[in-house]
């Protein structure tokens, strides 16, 4: 490749793509708004042509068609590695509820790592209807088949770690450490989740081995977080001393853990924050 002029950028074509040179500064502007990273380089693309379910089944031409349906997932995260993994899969298409699916989250498109380039993604307003209809057009699907194969891509999913009651534990155990969750939380969490008692139990003795008073450093998140305790002006601490506490406290914060932290010196608070 030629290297770029920055005198005559008009010259800059490469197969209909205008490269245009920017200073970093200039990047930065770019990005600012929709607070995107980038690493020198910028590209603008048009918006992929889109396909209905039924023109995508109209016009295609193999004899079995693979598609995954997404319910009551949210998270952009796991919903671009699910794409991702959709996409390794050779997944022919997503159906997704086109009210609650993210398609504008860049989270989603980072997670995804480009894979929405190579997979079908259908809106619809009903899952269950679009199922039903697919059901439909080919009425020889029998109740056991779908059982038999959801043992199979269960068991699949379980060997490659995408079903995994210890990996799940653990993972989200991390990510609600990272936004400052108590250890209480975090347990109740994974109860409400599901997940067995014993894994419950192996992930909470992993963070204490990890750090012994990671609920102190996590209630220091949380004051931050909400500007409360030993993050607000020293005129007002003492005068919300103990709606503060209460903060701590629903948020899963033992007194003790609750006390030292709102007793923290500025000085170390702040010392504290940069660290973490």
């Amino acid at each position: 490749m030629n290297s770029i002029d920055k005198e005559n950028q008009a010259s800059n074509l490469l197969k209909n793509v205008n490269v245009f040179y920017k200073s970093r500064k200039e990047l930065d502007n770019l990005c600012g708004k929709d607070e995107i990273a980038h690493q020198g380089f910028i590209a603008e693309v048009e918006q992929l042509e889109e396909y209905t379910l039924k023109d995508f089944i109209k016009h295609n031409t193999k004899k079995n068609i693979n598609f995954l349906a997404l319910e009551n997932v949210t998270d952009p995260r796991n919903i671009g590695s699910i794409i991702r993994s959709a996409a390794s899969f050779n997944i022919d298409g997503i159906i997704v509820k086109e009210r609650s699916f993210p398609f504008k989250s860049k989270l989603l498109y980072r997670s995804a790592s480009g894979s929405t380039e190579h997979i079908n993604i259908f809106k619809v307003s009903n899952i269950k209807t679009t199922l039903k209809y697919l059901k439909s057009k080919n009425p020889s699907i029998k109740k056991s088949n779908i059982s038999d194969l959801i043992d199979i891509v269960t068991e699949d999913l379980e060997k490659s770690k995408f079903i995994n009651d210890k990996f799940y534990s653990e993972s989200k155990a991390k990510s609600l450490i990272q936004r400052g969750s108590s250890i209480n939380k975090i347990r109740n969490y994974l109860i409400n989740k599901g997940i067995g008692e014993k894994y419950i139990k192996n992930t909470i003795d992993l963070i204490k081995i990890n750090n012994e008073d990671q609920d102190f450093f996590s209630a220091i998140k949380i004051c931050k977080k909400k500007r409360i305790g030993p993050n607000r002006d020293e005129a007002n601490r003492r005068l919300f001393y103990k709606k503060d506490i209460g903060v701590l406290a629903r948020a899963g914060f033992d007194f003790e853990v609750s006390r030292r932290v709102m007793e923290l010196e500025k000085e170390e608070y702040l010392k504290i924050i940069n660290l973490l």
